[in-house]
């Protein structure tokens, strides 16, 4: 009988710790984990490349004040080779407040909230669920120089270990690329697709938000 939904990556996790250091997220870490998710999103994403994203767009939806919250809840995990992060994943309770206060965002990075809130729907729109129930996979990414290492699905794998360790019951994202769905598909045994969005500014795209139980 399984133990639970996550497969066993115990294996991978040891093989690539022959060269790298996996480790929780710390607050010493939120600048670099800034820095790398801002260029994995404008590098490898062709969701973000289609919307004419910049880096300012991207710092309103991944603050140096979001990510330190993010990390202080001890669920994020990265990949380190030497003192450099190649690699990480950022997750959270659904519950906390993704957006700075008094900010305004700019169009487009209001254009990524409302495909968010697409894809997150029924979830994002619930007000009675209790914190620590639904954990969230925020941001997802390695460095371009360490990309098909099966870095960023060790590094999903703690940090979703770490969540039903804590009592977390689902585990919810969305993949804006190949990638973050193929690290889910790895790491689950069993999973659902929520919604699905199949185009974008009448281009082709294939975004899904996908949840999967811990237990």
């Amino acid at each position: 009988m399984l133990r639970t939904n996550i497969q066993d990556l115990s294996t991978l996790l040891k093989e690539k710790e022959t060269r790298y250091t996996f480790r929780k997220l710390e607050r010493k870490d939120v600048y670099n984990a800034q820095r790398l998710m801002i260029n994995a999103f404008l590098s490898h994403n062709p969701v973000i490349q289609l919307l004419q994203a910049t880096e300012e767009d991207i710092k309103v939806l991944q603050s140096i004040d979001i990510f330190d919250r993010i990390i202080q809840e001890n669920l994020s995990y990265g990949a380190f080779e030497g003192d450099n992060l190649v690699s990480a994943c950022l997750t959270c309770d659904l519950k906390t407040d993704m957006q700075d206060e008094g900010v305004q965002p700019t169009p487009v990075a209001t254009e990524i909230i409302g495909i968010i809130d697409i894809l997150l729907g029924k979830y994002v729109a619930s007000k009675e669920r209790d914190y620590k129930e639904v954990a969230y996979l925020n941001h997802l990414g390695t460095h371009s120089n360490y990309l098909r290492q099966s870095l960023a699905v060790v590094c999903a794998y703690l940090s979703i270990e770490e969540c039903r360790r804590q009592g977390f019951k689902q585990l919810l994202t969305e993949s804006w690329h190949q990638g973050t769905y193929s690290t889910f598909s790895k790491i689950f045994n069993n999973f659902e697709v929520i919604k699905e969005i199949h185009e974008i500014k009448q281009s082709e795209v294939k975004l899904i938000s996908l949840v999967g139980q811990l237990n």
